[in-house]
């Protein structure tokens, strides 16, 4: 930044130097994508069954937000020197995304697609922005365009799929998934969010076939059990929560156990139950013991989902309940003999 800044009082009038600041200090912001401002038409129930991480953003620190205000500011300056360079608009509206200005966002992006028309990135930029300020008929225009241009592009295909459930178009947003999936790089992202959407539709049987199709994934597994439970169809639950805890080569073991504490905790929790269910107290104390533990280690408040619904005094009572209700049945044995 001290060299640049140097050079500009060298060369006033090189917009590129403003703009290779403005990325400079875009790098120490938020880190924020157009992309990452897609909004999720089925986050309502993220605290119920499908935890994958809040649609909402995270409000960064200040810091971040003052480095991207700075680098605004210099997109700002690349933008008045030359006005007719697409990739100036494009830094400015893309920075102007991560402080929420919405609507200077879509201007910049406007400019920018009118310099360069056949370019389908710009094009999936601003249908971001129109899907982050709810005009998702705009935002599908945009994508289904910028399909035609790069046909087949998974992270399109799964906007314009929740654009779609936005506007109610839900077979038509599952087609995406569908045509997504062709990608394998993208093939276990896709699968989650296609589970997440049938989940959503009411087809919790497909959802579970979906989830249980992801290799080696306790979270989407943990997802697959609770969706099971939902169903009554406990013996499934309890398969899938057996197939969460397995260990696995992301996660080694640790003392029989997969070592990723927040897929642990939600599987270990819905486990005790279902064991208590089955009248199988001993084994159902044993994991509430565990899920003590596990709650102690993980960090709740920012944990997404289910985890952070996951109180350290609900499990307590669970285990202590247990305990008592154990005691009292060890003692009305004692009594019979």
């Amino acid at each position: 930044i001290t060299d640049l800044t140097k050079l500009m009082t060298m060369q006033p009038t090189n917009s590129e130097f403003y703009l290779k600041r403005a990325e400079i200090w875009a790098n120490e912001g938020t880190g924020l994508r157009p992309q990452d401002f897609r909004r999720c038409p089925y986050a309502s129930i993220r605290r119920s069954v499908s935890w994958i991480a809040d649609s909402s953003l995270n409000l960064p620190d200040l810091r971040s937000y003052r480095c991207d205000q700075l680098a605004l500011k210099d997109a700002d300056t690349a933008v008045k020197m030359d006005a007719n360079n697409g990739k100036n608009l494009q830094s400015r509206a893309d920075l102007r995304m991560r402080l929420h200005d919405v609507k200077g966002a879509i201007e910049d992006y406007n400019g920018a697609i009118r310099l360069g028309p056949q370019d389908s990135e710009l094009l999936a930029d601003r249908a971001a922005a129109w899907s982050y300020s709810g005009n998702n008929a705009r935002a599908v225009e945009d994508l289904t365009q910028a399909l035609e241009l790069t046909p087949g592009y998974p992270e399109y295909l799964l906007s314009r799929a929740h654009a779609r459930q936005a506007l109610g178009y839900w077979e038509e947003s599952l087609a995406d998934f569908d045509t997504a999936l062709g990608d394998k790089q993208w093939r276990h992202r896709v699968l989650q969010e296609k589970g997440d959407a049938q989940y959503f539709m009411g087809k919790r049987l497909a959802a579970v076939e979906t989830w249980k199709s992801i290799p080696n994934d306790s979270w989407d597994m943990t997802k697959a059990a609770y969706a099971c439970m939902k169903l009554g169809d406990k013996k499934n639950a309890l398969q899938c929560c057996n197939l969460a805890l397995k260990p696995t080569g992301d996660f080694p073991v640790n003392n029989g156990w997969s070592t990723d504490t927040q897929n642990n905790l939600a599987a270990i929790w819905l486990k005790a139950q279902l064991l208590r269910d089955q009248g199988q107290l001993k084994e159902a104390l044993s994991l509430a013991a565990r899920a003590l533990k596990e709650v102690k280690n993980a960090d709740l408040d920012s944990a997404p989902g289910i985890i952070s619904l996951i109180q350290s005094a609900e499990i307590d009572s669970f285990y202590r309940s247990l305990k008592k209700q154990l005691t009292e049945n060890k003692s009305a044995d004692n009594n019979g003999q």
